[in-house]
C-alpha cells in the first residue's frame, strides 16, 4: 500500500509541474496583453477623459463622505440639547412661528415673550438644519454614489473591449481553469500525504513490539 502511495503521489507530481509550467506560460502571456491593452486605452481619448472624470467625481465624492459624517457627529452632539429644552420643545410642539400657530390673546403674548427670552427663530433654524440636514446630504451622496459607479461601469466595458481586442479575455479564462486544475492537484496531494503519513506510522509499529502479531506471537509461544 506504501508504494502505491508512492507511485499515485509521484504521477500527481509530475502533473502539478507540467499544470504549474503551463500556468507561467499563461501569467507570462497575460502580463504581456495587460500592457497592450493598457496602451490601447492609453491611446484612447475617451478612455482617458473618462478616467480623468472618475477621479475628479471620487475626490469630491470622499470630501462629500467627510462632511455628511462631520454634520451627522455635529446633529448628534447637539440635538439632545434641543430635545431637553422645555421651551424650545414647548413653542415647538405648539407650531410657533408658523401657519398652524393657533395661540391667542395672552397666550400668545406669553408665546411670544418665551420666542424672544430664546431667540426661538434662531433656535429652530438651527434645530431643523440639524434635524434635515444630515438625511438629505446622505441621500446626496447617495445618489452620487450611483452616478459614479455608472462611470466606474462604463470604464470597466471599455477595459473588457481592450481585453478582449488584444486576446487577453480568453488568457484570463484559460489561466482561471489551469489554476483551478492546480489547486485540485494540490488538494489531492494533501490528501495522498496524510494517507502515507498513516501507513509510514502502521510499518513504524508493525517493526516495533506493540503490535497485534508481536501479541499473537506471544501468545501461541
Amino acid at each position: 500500500e506504501w508504494d502505491g502511495l508512492l507511485d499515485e503521489r509521484q504521477k500527481f507530481e509530475l502533473q502539478l509541474d507540467e499544470v504549474t509550467e503551463q500556468l507561467n506560460e499563461l501569467v507570462a502571456q497575460r502580463e504581456e496583453l495587460e500592457a497592450r491593452a493598457a496602451e490601447r486605452l492609453q491611446h484612447n481619448a475617451q478612455f482617458q477623459e473618462l478616467s480623468g472624470k472618475i477621479v475628479v467625481v471620487e475626490e469630491e465624492l470622499a470630501r462629500n463622505e467627510r462632511r455628511v459624517q462631520e454634520i451627522e457627529q455635529d446633529a448628534a452632539e447637539k440635538l439632545p440639547s434641543y430635545e431637553r429644552s422645555r421651551l424650545f420643545q414647548y413653542l415647538h410642539q405648539r407650531q410657533y412661528g408658523t401657519p398652524e400657530y393657533k395661540g391667542r390673546g395672552l397666550t400668545k403674548r406669553w408665546d411670544r415673550w418665551v420666542a424672544d427670552l430664546i431667540n426661538f427663530p434662531r433656535a429652530k433654524k438651527g434645530y431643523e438644519f440639524l434635524r434635515v440636514t444630515p438625511e438629505l446630504m446622505a441621500a446626496e451622496v447617495a445618489r452620487r454614489r450611483e452616478a459614479l459607479e455608472d462611470l466606474l461601469d462604463q470604464a470597466e466595458a471599455m477595459e473588457s473591449e481592450a481585453a478582449n481586442q488584444v486576446g487577453l479575455t480568453d488568457v484570463l479564462e484559460r489561466g482561471d481553469k489551469v489554476g483551478a486544475q492546480r489547486d485540485e492537484i494540490i488538494t489531492r496531494l494533501e490528501r495522498l500525504g496524510q494517507r502515507t503519513e498513516g501507513v509510514e506510522n502502521e510499518l513504524i509499529a508493525l517493526e516495533g513490539t506493540q503490535n497485534e502479531f508481536y501479541d499473537e506471537a506471544i501468545g501461541r509461544f
